[in-house]
């Protein structure tokens, strides 16, 4: 499954339903939009390791921009 920024930010604050929406789903992905994104949203070069850290120890794929991931986006971004 490919998770969004927002759903990671999710986790990191603590958030129940994401935490268990991640520790639910057997393959772990993120678009190197997302990535990007997490690394943008880093307070300081220890936020970026420990965002790094947890992508990395959760196992999660980042995946290209591809131009399915692109319409996957814009469906999620109509959706939701």
């Amino acid at each position: 499954m490919i998770f969004d920024t927002d759903v990671l930010i999710c986790v990191q604050r603590g958030n129940v339903k994401a935490i268990d929406a991640i520790s639910n789903t057997s393959e772990l992905c993120i678009s190197v939009q997302t990535y990007l994104e997490l690394i943008q949203y880093a307070k300081n070069k220890n936020q970026v390791r420990h965002t790094k850290s947890f992508l990395h120890q959760a196992g999660f794929k980042i995946l290209p921009l591809t131009p399915e991931i692109g319409y996957r986006a814009m469906v999620y971004i109509e959706e939701f």
